[in-house]
């Protein structure tokens, strides 16, 4: 059975061979047609970067790095924290 990434594919990758396979009448439709394709090449662009940054790969490297601690987001370093605290 197939993801809905993977249907999501094969659904662009089809409306790409439509366009190959298409005369246009004009070319306002033609550049209409470009225009379509350019986004779905976007959205086809977007899916990979998704898909690369939530591989299995990627997800157990988060779990496997240093765990964060609330002084490393602390813009006052500890010993200033520490004087702050005697005021």
């Amino acid at each position: 059975m197939k993801t809905e990434t993977e249907m999501l594919h094969d659904w662009i990758a089809e409306q790409r061979e439509i366009y190959n396979n298409s005369h246009f009448e004009t070319s306002e439709k033609k550049i209409e047609a470009i225009d379509r394709l350019l986004v779905l090449q976007e959205v086809r662009t977007q899916l990979i970067i998704f898909e690369k940054i939530t591989s299995d790969a990627v997800i157990e490297s988060w779990n496997t790095t240093k765990k964060d601690t609330t002084a490393d987001y602390m813009l006052l370093s500890g010993e200033q924290l520490e004087k702050s605290k005697g005021l």
